[in-house]
């Protein structure tokens, strides 16, 4: 029995398709949280820098903690 790429794989599953689907549809609204807290941070601060680089830092520095222990 050959592998199965990805796209085949999309192709065939309509279960694997949807979970596909669902994961990157919650990609792009984790997207869209991370550009709204810039937004926010920009205009609590007078678009200052530091606060925006702030959020991208707190944003990283949790993803990076967590990660390793999922």
């Amino acid at each position: 029995m050959g592998r199965i790429g990805y796209v085949e794989l999309l192709r065939r599953n309509s279960s694997f398709r949807r979970l596909f689907a669902a994961n990157e549809i919650s990609f792009i609204g984790d997207w869209f949280t991370v550009i709204a807290l810039f937004i926010l941070a920009g205009e609590a601060t007078d678009n200052s820098p530091l606060a925006i680089a702030g959020v991208l830092a707190a944003r990283s520095f949790s993803l990076a903690l967590v990660n390793p222990f999922t």
